[in-house]
């Protein structure tokens, strides 16, 4: 719980970090240059970096499932469901 924490606030602080400075102030108040940059560059890097995220824990998930033997009922029962 905490990881997934930490990983959300890293990816909201990551926003505001990088060439072009970002300032929440200027971004609420409308200026059209912190929003190009918003929009442009950070927006886009967030988009592809949380689905490359889920789609990691889904397979780790998955891993640890099937090859730990770790909840080997449920794997068995979702298989047979067909």
């Amino acid at each position: 719980m905490f990881g997934a924490i930490a990983m959300i606030a890293l990816g909201c602080i990551s926003l505001f970090v990088g060439k072009y400075p970002l300032a929440v102030e200027k971004l609420i108040a409308g200026d059209p240059m912190q929003w190009r940059v918003f929009l442009t560059l950070r927006s886009n890097l967030l988009a592809n970096i949380f689905p490359s995220g889920a789609r990691l824990s889904a397979r780790i998930l998955f891993v640890r499932l099937t090859v730990t033997g770790e909840g080997n009922d449920c794997v068995r029962l979702a298989c047979s469901y067909r």
